[in-house]
């Protein structure tokens, strides 16, 4: 695509899934963006007793297989959910292909998603202030309307969810790219939850280290979840290369049984 506004249409379409998408804006490297606020920070060490790592007695880790049954089932009966969430990421991809630089993106997003698959996602704050304010809202399994900010927001348009400009920079794409859908393929079957010592982000959640899951592209090496245990409601996921979270997110709301009107995904 030609021109800055394309490119500005470009990073809008990406940042709008909410969880790390603000990841090719307007055709520039941002390779040294900060994120909005601090986003979970490194696993510094594998020593017992260090954040992330299960250095508690056993007794005082949460039990992860009971938490991923209980959220299955939570996840099979909810009629939908909406979500608050600062989302930051970092790879070497743009439109799908890899680029020599890696780039980063921060943003802060709220969505809507219902059972039947419709989703509305609206970026509140991003590292590319421009794109505060555009709307994505997938109607089906197959489509996606897309509305820029400001000028950019005049003609909205539609794609496809598998479409090139939705890919993240680390490669992933829009249909894997949302809350609910790292929910899913969480606790997909085969998962394997373990419990952890929780991080400093959020140190009242109970925290599990997540294996036997597709991860969604070959350098990742671990993916952690934290969870209200009462509540059951998302606290914060870091996806790590290494010891180097590589893609967060901080859930601001998370609120299960959402029914939002027809006319939220209306675009």
């Amino acid at each position: 695509m030609a021109g800055s506004g394309s490119e500005a249409m470009r990073g809008a379409v990406i940042t709008l899934v909410g969880v790390s998408l603000l990841l090719a804006a307007c055709g520039r490297s941002v390779a040294n963006v900060r994120p909005l606020r601090p986003s979970p920070p490194p696993v510094a060490s594998t020593a017992p007793g260090q954040p992330g790592q299960p250095g508690q007695p056993a007794a005082q880790l949460p039990d992860g297989p009971a938490l991923l049954a209980r959220l299955r089932e939570r996840l099979a009966r909810t009629t939908g959910v909406e979500v608050e969430v600062k989302a930051s990421s970092s790879g070497s991809y743009y439109g799908g292909k890899r680029v020599a630089q890696e780039r980063s993106s921060a943003s802060r997003s709220r969505m809507t998603w219902v059972k039947t698959g419709k989703l509305r996602a609206q970026v509140l704050e991003s590292s590319t202030p421009m794109l505060a304010g555009s709307v994505l809202v997938m109607t089906s399994p197959t489509q996606v309307r897309v509305k820029g900010a400001g000028a950019l927001g005049l003609v909205p348009i539609s794609m496809r969810p598998t479409d090139t400009r939705l890919i993240t920079n680390r490669n992933h794409y829009f249909t894997d790219n949302h809350p609910i859908a790292h929910l899913q393929r969480l606790t997909a079957p085969g998962a394997v939850w373990e419990g952890v010592k929780a991080l400093p982000v959020a140190p009242q959640a109970s925290w599990v280290a997540i294996s036997g899951v597709r991860r969604l592209d070959a350098e990742l090496t671990r993916e952690l979840l934290a969870l209200d245990a009462g509540t059951l409601q998302p606290t914060a996921m870091a996806m790590m290369v290494a010891e180097r979270p590589v893609v967060t997110f901080q859930f601001l709301r998370f609120s299960w049984d959402a029914a939002p009107p027809e006319s939220t995904f209306r675009l």
